[in-house]
């Protein structure tokens, strides 16, 4: 389940990575090069597991065996539900165009411009004269990085009509490996209800219709933390791997992704500080300059090609009664409302009360 939910989602990141490789070469974006591209590393990937014959044997041959216990008639519910749910989704992504403003005149309209003129940094939406002004405001897509962009001109390259299938396919995946990371901590019953109710939650389904960075980087996000969390309890270095390549791929569709990485750096670095352990600490800096390795480097891209924004964030400090106190009201409103997420923020704040004494501690038998 979760080599079926992550294929997807790390393959198309991975190629909008050597879109930004290709381009800072100076080689031109198109079907062939992109497919040509593609081939190439496929095969060094065939060539490096091969060296693992009798690894990739037992796991081929563990994927064979399914296992059926624990399967209900409750399990079976909730996951017909979701299977009617996600075909009405995906129906929905595939049928109806691009719709929503930020898509229509950002996201979607970058992809279509990257595929037309097979470039990324000499494109003229950001280097015509008659929209500089607006490409390179504060908060302008040129500020954001490029793997929802990418992926779009890439399947526009290959002869799409919308590039909603992308949006469509990281949607089916995320429910495939959820289900899937969820399945290492409940039984098939819990892990179908999980899954169910968090993929029904309004804007997450709401906005999984649209050409647009948001359920692109939930997966990234969420499926990266979720894979940090199996990391921590279960302690198999797969997983590490795993989260720092999708905590990668998070950053590389929207900056402040920034945030998880940094909440994922200080438990590693709290379990270095309460177990004295220097693996801890060379975990922490691989881990740490690993994920942020793309932002880094495309921030250095931009840099090379002249592709810089107005900066969003005011360096200089200064105090504002009036805007703190329109943020701490959105933010409490953003925090309490059911309209967007659900009960999650509640759900969490009770789970943290709970579980304090655990943090602190470090272990007891009320941990959630």
């Amino acid at each position: 389940m979760e080599l079926v939910g992550l294929a997807f989602p790390v393959g198309i990141g991975i190629q909008t990575v050597m879109m930004v490789a290709l381009d800072s070469f100076h080689i031109p974006l198109t079907a062939v090069s992109m497919l040509l591209s593609t081939v190439l590393l496929t095969v060094l990937l065939i060539i490096l597991q091969l060296k693992k014959k009798n690894s990739l044997y037992k796991w081929f041959k563990s994927c064979l065996k399914i296992d059926f216990s624990g399967i209900n008639l409750l399990w079976a519910l909730f996951i017909l539900i979701l299977i009617a749910v996600e075909v009405m989704n995906f129906a929905k992504c595939i049928y109806f165009p691009t719709f929503d403003r930020d898509s229509i005149a950002g996201f979607d309209l970058i992809g279509r411009a990257i595929a037309h003129e097979g470039v990324i940094s000499k494109l003229s939406l950001f280097n015509d004269p008659d929209c500089y002004e607006a490409a390179r405001g504060a908060g302008s897509y040129i500020s954001y990085t490029p793997l929802t962009q990418c992926s779009y001109a890439y399947v526009y390259m290959l002869g799409a009509e919308t590039s909603k299938i992308v949006n469509a396919l990281h949607y089916l995946s995320f429910i495939f490996v959820f289900y899937g990371v969820i399945r290492r901590f409940v039984n098939p019953s819990l892990a179908a209800i999980a899954t169910l109710f968090t993929f029904i939650t309004p804007e997450m389904i709401a906005f999984s219709s649209m050409s647009a960075t948001n359920v692109l980087h939930a997966y990234y996000a969420s499926v990266g933390v979720l894979f940090f969390a199996a990391w921590y309890y279960k302690k198999e270095p797969t997983l590490l791997t795993v989260s720092c390549i999708l905590l990668a791929l998070n950053i590389w569709t929207r900056n402040e992704g920034i945030v998880f990485i940094l909440a994922c750096c200080c438990i590693i670095a709290w379990q270095a500080i309460r177990l004295k352990q220097r693996a801890d600490i060379k975990r922490l800096v691989i881990f740490g300059v690993t994920c942020i390795a793309l932002f880094i480097l495309w921030t250095v891209y931009l840099k090379i090609n002249s592709m810089e924004a107005e900066q969003v964030v005011i360096l200089k400090p200064f105090w504002d009664s009036e805007k703190a106190g329109v943020i701490v009201s959105y933010l409490w409103m953003l925090l309490t409302t059911s309209q967007y997420y659900g009960l999650t923020f509640i759900l969490f704040a009770i789970i943290f009360a709970i579980n304090i004494l655990n943090i602190v501690n470090g272990g007891g038998k009320w941990a959630f």
